[in-house]
């Protein structure tokens, strides 16, 4: 299903967007409004055509008609440019969030607090300490040998002492593998909204039609960049 993430100006909606329910991040000052198919349309329409489509706060029915719309249309090739652009950023922010994947959220917060239950706390600053530190308590705590017929009370309990803690190290370790996975992946999709959050901005503050294709230009490349040599 989609729907209208629209934005108070006024007495007034302001369509912002079409948005996949699939996707349910919006802004705190953005809402979600239900619309019917035709009015899905016409609203798709009209935005890639540049034009702002409003819609009155209340209406009469649960679900926004074509009747509701009002569709203004920018006074100048300028604002019409910037209209298309920031609705293609939009765009691309909306499928961007499409790659969260609830399984990778819950991977890395399942495993971070794995972690933390074992007393190994990962900061922004002590991560790459603590990576360290997790892989080496792994090969240092080495799996005992089996004991001894006739061992000892003392040698028992140190074995299952050791035992424990390699069974611990390697459990960590294991943990840190899905940690690390799963925050590779959340980490790319948080870059790739940063980086179109800021030629958003970049574009709403175009003064000239060459300044928006030159931005357009921009944030592709660097996309591209990203994607096909993310190392550099």
């Amino acid at each position: 299903m989609e729907l209208l993430n629209v934005k108070k100006c006024g007495y007034y909606w302001k369509v912002l967007n079409i948005h996949n329910s699939e996707v349910n991040q919006t802004s705190s000052n953005e809402v979600l409004l239900r619309a019917s198919r035709n009015t899905i349309d016409l609203v798709d329409k009209e935005l890639k055509s540049g034009n702002l489509v409003f819609i009155p706060l209340r209406i009469s029915s649960s679900e926004v008609g074509a009747e509701d719309l009002f569709i203004a249309t920018p006074q100048t090739t300028l604002t019409t440019l910037k209209n298309i652009a920031l609705r293609e950023i939009s765009n691309l922010m909306d499928r961007n969030i499409f790659g969260v994947s609830v399984i990778d959220s819950m991977d890395y917060i399942n495993s971070a607090m794995d972690l933390m239950n074992n007393g190994i706390f990962i900061t922004e600053d002590n991560r790459e300490d603590k990576y360290l530190e997790i892989i080496e308590a792994s090969q240092s705590n080495m799996e005992p040998e089996p004991l001894k017929e006739g061992a000892s009370f003392e040698e028992e309990r140190q074995y299952m002492d050791e035992l424990s803690k390699h069974k611990i190290a390697q459990h960590n370790l294991a943990t840190l593998e899905k940690y690390l996975n799963a925050l590779d992946k959340l980490s790319k999709i948080k870059f790739v909204d940063n980086l179109l959050n800021t030629y958003k901005a970049k574009v709403s503050e175009c003064e000239s039609e060459d300044k928006i294709i030159e931005t357009i230009k921009e944030y592709q490349n660097a996309l591209d960049r990203y994607f096909y040599n993310p190392e550099g």
